[in-house]
């Protein structure tokens, strides 16, 4: 009997998105929409995260704190409004470095709140799930994951599929 592991999963949702890309480094048109879609992810899932935070009783996080992640959302909102006219996957590569400093930025700043609601887990698990997946459709060496194991400790392991649909449930 054939498990699919997460790996396996994972790996799949990058060979996916490679076939965004031609042999000449050229993003297509769905590769386009595919990487700027997860990118948009990553914002929805981020968003829901400040809202989960702000909606759940007894859970505060500082006005320094809620200024910083709303910063790094901004600029992944505004990364993925740029990756829509970039046309090849060099020409992405620096937007998507960008995104991966803006996620590790909000990260850092919602860790200062003591207790994430269970929902902010697999909202951070969205971004350890879709940014390698990025990162492989623009050619980039895979980053470490953005969120670490220590803040996200209960969230589920995902497919990148099942983590874009996360991203969107609030």
């Amino acid at each position: 009997m054939y498990r699919t592991t997460r790996r396996h999963a994972l790996l799949s949702g990058v060979l996916i998105l490679l076939g965004g890309c031609g042999a000449d480094g050229k993003l297509n048109t769905a590769g386009i929409s595919v990487v700027a879609g997860d990118v948009s992810a990553i914002a929805m899932a981020f968003s829901n995260s400040l809202t989960a935070i702000a909606a759940t009783p007894g859970v505060t996080i500082s006005a320094d704190a809620l200024t910083k992640a709303q910063l790094a959302l901004t600029g992944i909102r505004g990364a993925a409004q740029a990756l829509q006219g970039v046309t090849d996957a060099t020409a992405a590569q620096p937007v998507v470095q960008q995104v991966e400093t803006y996620v590790q930025a909000f990260v850092a700043a919602i860790s200062t709140v003591p207790i994430l609601p269970p929902q902010v887990q697999t909202y951070l698990q969205v971004a350890n799930i879709l940014l390698p997946v990025i990162f492989a459709a623009v050619n980039l060496a895979l980053p470490p994951p953005p969120v670490s194991p220590a803040v996200v400790p209960a969230a589920p392991a995902m497919t990148p599929d099942q983590a874009r649909q996360a991203a969107t449930t609030g």
